[in-house]
């Protein structure tokens, strides 16, 4: 019995995926955690409900993010609570290096925010994304950020994992 709880817990942690995302802060007077994360094509995105891989289709590339397919044009992409930190680059991938937000940024960093049945899309004004890895064999990607907003920031540390749902969609 006494061997039962330590191969527990390390079945436990082999069983992870082993990715974090130590990404918090404040925007607009409403937290923000990071519940899930994942990167592919020209998207990074930290969203504060715990999702899957799946989860993330309905995210592409534009300014409003909403469906436009409802009979209210402009409804939110989903119908449930939560906030999605994303950020776009002009390319097909997004790339290694320390970037630089705002202005004419080659990459683009939004907060979307899901509440109530409405949309509310923040735009980061200053900051970075420091893609410090990217490992296509392990399908990891590792850096920081540190953005701000109008009003708030989120910042932390990050290694996510690749989701083939985060993809240019024409």
């Amino acid at each position: 019995m006494r061997f039962l709880i330590p191969s527990l817990a390390l079945a436990l942690v082999a069983c992870g995926d082993g990715t974090f995302a130590d990404v918090k802060g404040t925007v607009d007077g409403s937290g923000f955690t990071a519940g899930s994360w994942f990167y592919g094509g020209p998207f990074v995105a930290f969203s504060t409900a715990e999702d899957e891989c799946d989860d993330y289709a309905w995210i592409n590339r534009g300014t409003t993010y909403e469906t436009g397919q409802s009979e209210d044009e402009g409804a939110p992409p989903l119908d449930r609570e939560m906030s999605v930190l994303l950020f776009t680059y002009e390319g097909e991938s997004v790339s290694k290096g320390n970037l630089s937000l705002g202005g004419d940024a080659p990459a683009d960093g939004r907060l979307l925010r899901i509440s109530g049945g409405a949309l509310e899309v923040f735009r980061v004004v200053d900051g970075s994304l420091d893609i410090e890895d990217i490992d296509d064999k392990k399908e990891l990607m590792t850096g920081s950020l540190n953005v701000s907003f109008e009003d708030g920031s989120i910042k932390g540390d990050f290694e996510v994992g690749y989701c083939t749902n985060l993809k240019v969609k024409y």
